[in-house]
C-alpha cells in the first residue's frame, strides 16, 4: 500500500509540475490558494454510524488560461493541498448508578486523519464566473483515535493512539465546482467557490473520519492570474 499511495503521489506532482512549468512561460499563467471546508450529506449510515464528520482542507492551485475572446476561456488547473479529516461519536453516560448515584456525563470517541490531496480540475470561464470537473485523490499520511471522558461537565479522561497508515483507504473524488471572482485590479482577485462530489475509497477501512459519500462545501481563496 505504501508503494501504491507514492506511485501516485510522485504521478501527480509530475503532472502538476508540467502543467505549472508550461504555464509560468504564458500570459494566461493562474495560480491561487483556497481554504476550505466540506460535509458529506449522503451516505450509507448503517456503514459510516457516525454523529458528527467534516473535512477541513487547503489547496494550492497552478495552471494556465486559455481566452477564446474577451469573454470566455478554459482553464485547466493541477491543484496540491492538505486535508483533515475529522469523526466523532458521543456517547451518552449519564443515569443512576448503585454506589456513585445519579451522574451526568458522555464519552466522545473520536477519529482524526491527515492527508495529501492532488488532483486536477479544468474549468470553463464565463466573464468573472467559471464551471469545472475535476478528480484527484486524498492520500493519508497519519491518523490518530481519541477518547474524551465528560464527567460532571469536567474532562475526567482523555486519550489517544496513533493509526498506522496502511489501515486507512486512499479517497479517490470527483468534483463539480462553480467560482466567483471578485477582482481586485487587472490580476488579482477573490475567488468564492462552492462545490459537490463524490469521494470513493480504495484500500483498507478499518479506520475512517470520513465516508464515501457526496460532498457539499464552500471555500474561498486569492488568485494571481489574468482576468477575461
Amino acid at each position: 500500500m505504501q508503494k501504491i499511495k507514492l506511485l501516485f503521489f510522485v504521478v501527480a506532482l509530475i503532472f502538476i509540475s508540467a502543467i505549472s512549468i508550461f504555464a509560468q512561460n504564458n500570459s494566461g499563467y493562474t495560480r491561487s490558494i483556497n481554504i476550505g471546508s466540506s460535509f458529506p450529506v449522503v451516505y450509507n449510515k448503517d456503514k459510516y454510524n457516525f454523529d458528527n464528520t467534516y473535512n477541513i482542507y487547503t489547496t494550492v492551485q497552478a495552471g494556465y488560461l486559455f481566452d477564446f475572446d474577451d469573454r470566455r476561456g478554459v482553464s485547466v488547473m493541477g491543484e496540491v493541498g492538505y486535508n483533515f479529516s475529522a469523526a466523532a461519536n458521543i456517547y451518552d453516560i449519564s443515569g443512576d448508578y448503585p454506589i456513585i448515584g445519579n451522574i451526568t456525563g458522555d464519552i466522545t470517541a473520536g477519529t482524526y486523519i491527515h492527508s495529501v490531496i492532488v488532483g486536477v480540475l479544468p474549468a470553463f470561464n464565463i466573464n468573472n464566473f467559471s464551471i469545472g470537473i475535476g478528480g484527484g485523490v486524498k492520500i493519508p499520511i497519519s491518523g490518530v483515535m481519541s477518547g474524551t471522558l465528560l464527567f460532571e461537565d469536567e474532562i475526567f479522561l482523555t486519550g489517544g493512539q496513533e493509526i498506522d497508515d496502511d489501515d486507512i483507504s486512499m479517497t479517490p473524488y470527483v468534483k463539480f465546482v462553480l467560482d466567483y471572482s471578485l477582482f481586485i485590479d487587472t490580476k488579482t482577485s477573490m475567488v468564492f467557490t462552492f462545490n459537490t462530489g463524490y469521494d470513493f475509497k480504495v484500500g483498507n477501512e478499518l479506520y475512517e473520519a470520513s465516508p464515501e459519500a457526496f460532498h457539499m462545501g464552500f471555500q474561498v481563496g486569492i488568485k494571481l492570474g489574468p482576468k477575461l
